[in-house]
């Protein structure tokens, strides 16, 4: 055969959605990645939405990556750019497709033992031995295959590679929010006391958990009034631990930013309220009394600390989307 466009040249998935599905190559470039205009969509946010290339040659085909976030792989090796043979295992992420090419001569040949029989061939102790090395090495690599066939969150290194997903990065930017934005103000607060105790240092930590989130109003805007400048600086750090959370949630799940930064904002309100009530005893009235002064003066506290509560959600979810966008997208 003279040309490789002869026979159908596919690749084939060999576990996860894409086990057993064929894709053919057609054309001088085969795209391969998240976005939806590529020859093969693989949705998964590990995945780079343009993440491989197959291409064809005049004889052959390569593969090449596109500076992928995770990596692709040929026969469990990383490559940047690699000739493709036939039965080559191709691997992105987690996702595992076989090389075919017909028309090529697969790499390994069992002997049929015609060799042995005619007597106007001689062949070589060496012809022997590359021949079993040859068939050593697919046994393995057919063994490692089947292997991720059957655990497929195994990754194409060996290891596992995945996500950390949603709610892990939700989990992590809230606990970052809070450990700056608590910690540090507490920090300060302790500075200020006059004379340090177990009881003083805890009435501190209890009136600043009361206080939050809404806290963070008065602090870093009617204490500016003041020229205060550690509770400035206290009132800083706020929107900074926020913005750095929005960066940690966007880093840990990828997606849209905006609903990131949104959903971040409202976990994170909806948690400093629980606080609140959990030391309050769960006294709705209590927890009125002691907001009432945060609220927008509407006449009825209920509403007012409704649109406040609103308000504080607006805010936080502005500085988290602040910090989203300065992680990159693939």
């Amino acid at each position: 055969m003279n040309s490789v466009s002869e026979l159908r040249v596919q690749i084939r998935g060999i576990n996860g959605d894409y086990n057993g599905i064929d894709y053919t190559i057609e054309g001088d470039e085969f795209l391969i990645g998240r976005h939806f205009d590529c020859d093969l969509v693989l949705k998964e946010k590990t995945v780079s939405s343009k993440h491989a290339k197959i291409i064809k040659k005049e004889n052959y085909f390569e593969i090449e990556d596109l500076d992928s976030s995770n990596g692709t792989f040929v026969n469990k090796k990383k490559i940047t750019k690699q000739k493709l043979r036939t039965e080559d295992i191709l691997s992105f992420d987690k996702f595992d497709f076989r090389f075919i090419n017909p028309n090529e001569v697969p790499r390994t040949i069992i002997s049929t033992g015609e060799d042995f029989k005619r007597p106007d061939q001689t062949i070589h102790r060496s012809q022997l031995t590359t021949k079993t090395e040859d068939q050593e090495q697919q046994i393995n690599l057919t063994l490692e295959i089947k292997k991720e066939e059957i655990n497929p969150e195994l990754s194409s290194a060996g290891i596992k590679r995945t996500s950390p997903g949603f709610s892990y990065g939700l989990f992590l930017s809230l606990i970052t929010a809070f450990t700056i934005n608590i910690g540090f103000v507490f920090l300060i607060g302790l500075i200020r006391l006059p004379t340090l105790s177990l009881t003083g240092i805890w009435n501190s930590f209890k009136g600043l958990l009361i206080g939050f989130p809404f806290m963070h109003l008065h602090l870093y805007w009617t204490k500016a009034v003041n020229i205060d400048f550690l509770f400035v600086l206290a009132g800083v750090c706020i929107p900074v631990g926020l913005m750095l959370a929005g960066l940690i949630i966007q880093r840990s799940s990828g997606g849209n930013r905006f609903r990131n930064a949104l959903v971040f904002g409202f976990i994170y309100v909806i948690t400093g309220i629980f606080v609140q009530f959990a030391f309050l005893s769960f006294n709705y009235k209590t927890w009125l009394t002691i907001n009432s002064i945060a609220g927008f003066g509407t006449g009825n506290i209920t509403i007012s600390l409704i649109f406040t509560i609103i308000y504080y959600w607006a805010v936080s979810s502005v500085f988290a989307f602040i910090g989203a966008l300065f992680t990159k997208n693939d």
